[in-house]
């Protein structure tokens, strides 16, 4: 029996490096983002869902979460960039657009999430959210937002395995911009 991953923003950059990764070893692999993928593999069952609309992720998608049984790993990549401006520039529905999506709906994940059985999430962070780079505010503190997230449910979830990782630089659309 091949094993379950789940990835959100599995339709470009690093979701989708991983997605293909995956389905290429033989596992199922459960996609969920805005646009769907150029990929016709059996393994690969896909829900297209925008996860801005952060008061819809609870009743668009754990039936289709909780339906998944035994959950390897899941990869909470979907995010956002936001604006590349100096702090004093931007204005907080900018921030706060960025936070939502990059902290906010990966809480209302896990808490679907923590009603079945997943062995590792895995969370996509960045050293932009230690260290900071200017004209990368809202991006920088979503990142530190995952990261406390992420520290916090791995108290409460005792059974899964909770990371939040940084992996550097990756050419992506979002590196283009």
């Amino acid at each position: 029996m091949s094993k379950n991953i789940l990835i959100t923003g599995c339709s470009s950059g690093l979701g989708l490096a991983l997605t293909n990764l995956y389905l290429q070893k033989g596992f199922k692999v459960y996609g969920i983002s805005r646009t769907k993928p150029e990929i016709q593999n059996d393994n690969f069952i896909y829900k297209e869902f925008d996860l801005a609309n952060i008061e819809q992720i609870k009743p668009s998608l754990q039936e289709f979460i909780q339906n998944i049984h035994d959950i390897e790993t899941v990869y909470l990549n979907a995010g956002m960039l936001g604006e590349i401006k100096a702090s004093i520039d931007l204005e907080v529905p900018q921030l706060k657009e960025v936070y939502e999506l990059n902290v906010y709906a990966n809480k209302e994940l896990l808490d679907i999430f923590s009603t079945i059985n997943v062995n590792n999430i895995i969370a996509i962070s960045s050293g932009a959210s230690v260290n900071g780079s200017k004209g990368w505010a809202s991006y920088s503190l979503s990142k530190a937002g995952v990261n406390m997230l992420i520290n916090l449910y791995a108290k409460e979830l005792l059974n899964t395995k909770l990371l939040a990782v940084a992996p550097g630089v990756i050419e992506t659309p979002m590196t283009d911009y």
